[in-house]
Protein backbone atom coordinates (compact mmCIF):
# COMPACT_ATOMS: atom_id res chain seq x y z
CA UNK A 1 0.00 0.00 0.00
CA UNK A 2 1.00 3.40 -0.48
CA UNK A 3 -0.38 6.89 0.49
CA UNK A 4 -1.02 9.96 -1.33
CA UNK A 5 -1.87 13.25 -0.10
CA UNK A 6 -5.12 14.75 -2.05
CA UNK A 7 -6.49 17.60 0.27
CA UNK A 8 -5.13 18.95 3.53
CA UNK A 9 -7.74 20.79 5.04
CA UNK A 10 -7.77 24.68 6.32
CA UNK A 11 -8.98 24.45 9.75
CA UNK A 12 -8.09 21.76 12.43
CA UNK A 13 -10.58 19.30 13.20
CA UNK A 14 -9.38 20.36 16.94
CA UNK A 15 -11.24 23.40 16.11
CA UNK A 16 -14.19 22.17 14.29
CA UNK A 17 -17.46 24.88 14.42
CA UNK A 18 -20.10 21.71 14.77
CA UNK A 19 -19.76 17.87 14.12
CA UNK A 20 -19.03 17.29 10.33
CA UNK A 21 -22.54 17.28 8.01
CA UNK A 22 -22.61 14.10 6.23
CA UNK A 23 -25.29 14.05 2.73
CA UNK A 24 -25.64 11.15 0.84
CA UNK A 25 -27.25 11.69 -3.00
CA UNK A 26 -27.75 8.92 -5.05
CA UNK A 27 -23.99 7.46 -5.68
CA UNK A 28 -22.36 10.89 -4.34
CA UNK A 29 -21.16 11.36 -0.65
CA UNK A 30 -20.98 14.74 0.53
CA UNK A 31 -19.47 16.10 3.62
CA UNK A 32 -19.38 19.72 4.90
CA UNK A 33 -16.62 20.91 7.20
CA UNK A 34 -16.29 24.29 8.64
CA UNK A 35 -14.08 25.23 11.86
CA UNK A 36 -10.91 27.57 12.75
CA UNK A 37 -7.35 27.52 11.92
CA UNK A 38 -4.27 28.56 14.29
CA UNK A 39 -5.22 32.17 13.91
CA UNK A 40 -9.10 31.77 14.17
CA UNK A 41 -9.62 32.23 10.64
CA UNK A 42 -12.69 30.38 9.59
CA UNK A 43 -12.96 28.06 6.51
CA UNK A 44 -15.67 25.95 5.20
CA UNK A 45 -15.39 22.97 2.60
CA UNK A 46 -17.40 20.85 1.31
CA UNK A 47 -15.51 17.29 0.04
CA UNK A 48 -17.70 15.37 -2.89
CA UNK A 49 -17.24 11.80 -3.72
CA UNK A 50 -18.85 11.15 -6.79
CA UNK A 51 -19.57 7.50 -7.77
CA UNK A 52 -19.09 5.91 -4.28
CA UNK A 53 -19.36 2.26 -4.02
CA UNK A 54 -18.51 2.19 -0.06
CA UNK A 55 -18.38 4.69 2.62
CA UNK A 56 -17.52 4.01 6.26
CA UNK A 57 -17.00 6.19 9.58
CA UNK A 58 -15.58 4.57 12.09
CA UNK A 59 -13.93 4.70 16.10
CA UNK A 60 -10.23 6.37 16.10
CA UNK A 61 -10.19 3.88 18.75
CA UNK A 62 -9.93 1.31 15.73
CA UNK A 63 -6.82 2.60 14.03
CA UNK A 64 -6.72 5.70 11.65
CA UNK A 65 -4.35 5.27 8.79
CA UNK A 66 -1.03 7.31 8.91
CA UNK A 67 -0.65 10.05 7.26
CA UNK A 68 -4.50 10.97 7.31
CA UNK A 69 -5.19 13.52 10.42
CA UNK A 70 -6.81 16.82 8.72
CA UNK A 71 -5.53 15.06 5.77
CA UNK A 72 -7.79 13.35 2.53
CA UNK A 73 -5.36 10.29 1.50
CA UNK A 74 -5.89 8.37 -1.28
CA UNK A 75 -4.70 4.76 -0.76
CA UNK A 76 -3.19 2.77 -3.55
CA UNK A 77 -3.37 -1.04 -3.57
CA UNK A 78 -5.73 -0.75 -0.23
CA UNK A 79 -6.55 -4.54 1.18
CA UNK A 80 -10.15 -3.97 0.35
CA UNK A 81 -9.76 -2.31 -3.60
CA UNK A 82 -7.81 -6.25 -3.77
CA UNK A 83 -11.45 -7.28 -1.85
CA UNK A 84 -13.70 -5.59 -3.77
CA UNK A 85 -11.50 -6.74 -7.03
CA UNK A 86 -11.53 -10.11 -6.12
CA UNK A 87 -15.50 -10.03 -5.32
CA UNK A 88 -16.44 -8.48 -8.86
CA UNK A 89 -13.43 -8.37 -11.26
CA UNK A 90 -15.40 -7.19 -14.50
CA UNK A 91 -18.03 -4.31 -12.44
CA UNK A 92 -13.98 -3.45 -10.76
CA UNK A 93 -12.43 -3.00 -14.22
CA UNK A 94 -15.55 -0.63 -14.94
CA UNK A 95 -15.60 1.42 -12.36
CA UNK A 96 -11.76 1.50 -11.32
CA UNK A 97 -12.39 3.17 -8.02
CA UNK A 98 -10.26 4.76 -5.54
CA UNK A 99 -9.84 4.43 -1.54
CA UNK A 100 -9.49 8.14 -0.24
CA UNK A 101 -9.60 8.21 3.75
CA UNK A 102 -8.88 11.44 6.25
CA UNK A 103 -9.09 11.20 9.97
CA UNK A 104 -11.06 14.46 12.01
CA UNK A 105 -10.42 14.51 15.92
CA UNK A 106 -13.12 13.74 17.64
CA UNK A 107 -15.40 12.22 14.43
CA UNK A 108 -14.07 9.61 13.66
CA UNK A 109 -12.00 7.91 10.76
CA UNK A 110 -13.82 8.07 7.45
CA UNK A 111 -13.26 5.82 4.23
CA UNK A 112 -14.79 6.38 0.76
CA UNK A 113 -14.43 3.90 -2.12
CA UNK A 114 -15.13 6.49 -5.45
CA UNK A 115 -14.65 7.01 -8.73
CA UNK A 116 -13.21 10.54 -7.85
CA UNK A 117 -13.03 13.33 -5.44
CA UNK A 118 -13.68 17.14 -5.13
CA UNK A 119 -13.19 19.99 -2.96
CA UNK A 120 -15.61 23.48 -3.15
CA UNK A 121 -14.47 25.79 -1.38
CA UNK A 122 -17.39 27.30 0.72
CA UNK A 123 -15.66 30.51 2.91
Amino acid sequence: MTYKTEYILPMFSSNLEKEPEIQLTGLEVAIRISGYDDEEQFSEVLLKFQSVLEFTRTSSKFGITEGSYDTVIKIENSKRLTELKETNERDYALWSPNHYAFYLDGSGFFQVIADSFEVERLA
